[in-house]
């Protein structure tokens, strides 16, 4: 739920304030690492500590 308010609420509005100041392409960038995040997570995070 919380990821949900991040990402749909606030990272929105951060990529408009880069994109703003300085140019969309790199304002891409952050939504670049959001997604980099979650894939690591997916794949490799959620499985950090599991004894099973």
């Amino acid at each position: 739920m919380v990821m949900a308010i991040v990402g749909g609420a606030v990272m929105p509005l951060i990529y408009g304030k880069i994109a703003d100041a300085v140019n969309p392409h790199i304002a891409y960038t952050l939504l670049f690492v959001c997604y980099a995040y979650i894939l690591f997570f997916a794949t490799v995070g959620c499985k950090i500590g599991d004894k099973s």
